[in-house]
């Protein structure tokens, strides 16, 4: 197998993993959300940066988005992502609470 050959199939199996590699976070009740309280609330912030799929460098958890604003209580993720799929990509979580 010549090496153009292995870096079409390296290239192939990359964008494949980082299109499956999607992730769901429960816990948070979207059927009642209530937004009226967001400006009075505390805001915690985490960012990781993804570089071809595999490398990861940062934070995707609610607990150190909360540790890094003092929530106690999470109330409310949003979730965030910037950038080119397995290429490169920012992917933020943003807790509020109290």
């Amino acid at each position: 197998m010549s090496l153009q050959t292995r870096l079409m199939v390296l290239g192939t199996v990359l964008a494949v993993v980082g299109c499956a590699s999607a992730q769901t976070r429960g816990g948070t009740d979207l059927h009642r959300p209530d937004f009226s309280k967001v400006a009075s609330m505390k805001k915690g912030t985490v960012c990781s940066k993804t570089y071809l799929g595999i490398f990861k460098v940062g934070s995707e958890l609610v607990s150190d988005a909360a540790k890094s604003a003092g929530i106690k209580t999470v109330e409310l993720v949003e979730e965030t992502h910037d950038g080119l799929p397995t290429i490169f990509e920012t992917h933020c979580l943003v807790v509020y609470g109290q």
